[in-house]
């Protein structure tokens, strides 16, 4: 799974916002709003990857339990999936 549209990630004070750009991004008008997590993770979906591999890759520079990343990351990539922004 990766990202269906380029998406541009600015901070804003402690959030950050991602808007689609470039081809087909009138597509998706949405703003993304997220945390430092969530920015972290919609960058890994720029590249084709797996939600364990996701988890794995936060496992690896955070600590936590696995558990707690899992449930992390699918939250926030039934997001993305619901919003239409992602390519299975």
């Amino acid at each position: 799974m990766k990202l269906k549209y380029e998406f541009i990630i600015r901070e804003l004070g402690d959030r950050y916002v991602a808007v689609a750009v470039g081809e087909n991004a009138e597509e998706f008008s949405a703003l993304v709003k997220m945390n430092k997590s969530g920015k972290i993770m919609l960058e890994m979906l720029k590249e084709d990857t797996t939600e364990d591999k996701m988890v794995s890759d936060l496992m690896a520079k955070y600590e936590g339990t696995e558990e707690f990343f899992r449930e992390q990351v699918r939250k926030f990539v039934d997001g993305i999936r619901n919003s239409g922004a992602l390519i299975e």
